[in-house]
């Protein structure tokens, strides 16, 4: 048998594709060539305004706010070009190479290219690893001779979307961005799901202190919230891959200061996200009448003498954490809201709401009869009013 070689004496300014083809070749062996001296070689390095070894491998780079900017020289038999990858699914929008910089010139020679990437990083955002692969255009095609450089910003800690359920579904259970906290009622089957952005992947960290809390990881939940609307939602501009769905096995359950548990960065274990648990009753505050009574009063979910007059009306005024709903079957009377619940400021932790009860015409059983309240928070039991009239006067 006999062996091949194929030789490229020069190429300055050509893309050049070659098909060696060997004939009647039975052995089983091979032949492998690859271009000498193909990989770009990095001369110079500049990194954020400082010259940097050239033999750095990592990059690391700065977030505060402004624009920074790398300048890379390299050396190869040809162009180099820039290719830009990471080994996650995340966009890479963050880094830019600056086409207009770009030089390539021979000098003494050698070909040598400059090339210009900027960035503006904000802080405590999560940002992908990017990886700059330099490619000599005169060489193979075969990764081996390839160059590649890490461009890593700093390490954080998983930011989190939450997405406010709709008031619908009675979960009111919300996250507080500001001051790190969950707010979760008291009542069967509350939850609250979190999605966790890292490039690095998630996990979540129950400490002893939340015997009362159960955790469910997923890869799919509710749509990111993507507008920040309502104001409770909590937004990213970074991927959403991972969802966490913290549950509360007990209603008798009490949180403290300590009730804390932790989302750690799966790239770096020093960067972590610590949230505080509060938990919140559910239960309606007060009852109470209010206005003009016509001698009707209130004590322990009863409502006694109610006058029998047509058309009397009594005002009852509910406070409680989200509100009620009130309805009653009874045959002599009505309840309506009145006056739409509101707090008095947007912290409070309850706010209150008036419904009015109204003696219907023509009444001839005074039969007591309950109104019924229904939490807007779900998961709670109805609680009932009784409602009577005053005696018949004599």
């Amino acid at each position: 048998n006999t062996r091949y070689t194929l030789h490229i004496k020069e190429v300055m300014e050509a893309t050049i594709t070659a098909f060696f083809e060997i004939v009647d070749w039975t052995s089983g062996g091979g032949v492998i060539v690859k271009p000498d001296n193909a990989a770009p070689v990095v001369t110079a390095l500049n990194v954020e305004g400082t010259d940097t070894d050239v033999a750095t491998k990592e990059i690391s780079v700065t977030a505060d706010g402004t624009e920074k900017v790398i300048t890379l020289t390299a050396t190869a038999s040809g162009k180099v070009q820039p290719k830009f990858s990471t080994t996650t699914g995340w966009d890479i929008d963050w880094l830019e190479h600056d086409d207009a910089s770009y030089k390539s010139e021979v000098v003494d020679g050698v070909t040598t290219t400059t090339m210009t990437f900027k960035y503006t990083l904000t802080a405590a955002t999560p940002y992908v690893p990017v990886t700059l692969t330099l490619a000599n255009e005169s060489a193979s095609q075969d990764e081996s001779v390839y160059t590649t450089l890490a461009i890593v910003p700093p390490a954080t800690a998983p930011v989190l979307d939450f997405a406010t359920p709709d008031a619908a579904t009675g979960n009111f259970n919300l996250y507080d961005q500001a001051n790190g906290k969950l707010t979760m009622y008291k009542t069967s089957k509350s939850s609250i799901t979190l999605g966790a952005s890292c490039p690095f992947g998630t996990k979540l960290a129950l400490s002893n202190q939340l015997p009362w809390l159960e955790v469910s990881k997923s890869k799919s939940g509710p749509a990111p919230s993507t507008t920040g609307t309502p104001a409770t939602d909590v937004s990213v501009s970074t991927p959403v891959e991972e969802y966490y769905t913290l549950m509360l096995k007990d209603v008798t359950a009490t949180s403290d200061a300590n009730s804390k548990f932790e989302i750690i960065n799966l790239g770096d274990a020093t960067q972590t996200l610590e949230l505080t648990v509060e938990l919140l009753d559910p239960a309606i505050t007060t009852i109470e009448l209010t206005g003009t009574t016509g001698g009707a009063a209130y004590n322990n979910y009863k409502i006694t003498d109610v006058p029998r007059t047509d058309g009397s009306t009594v005002e009852v005024k509910m406070t409680s954490p989200q509100g009620v709903t009130a309805s009653t079957l009874s045959s002599w009377f009505t309840i309506a809201e009145t006056a739409a619940f509101t707090r008095t400021t947007p912290t409070d932790a309850t706010g209150s709401q008036t419904f009015t009860l109204t003696v219907k015409d023509a009444v001839t059983d005074f039969t007591t009869a309950p109104i019924v309240l229904k939490n807007n928070i779900s998961g709670m039991e109805d609680v009932t009013v009784l409602v009577s009239a005053a005696a018949v006067a004599p």
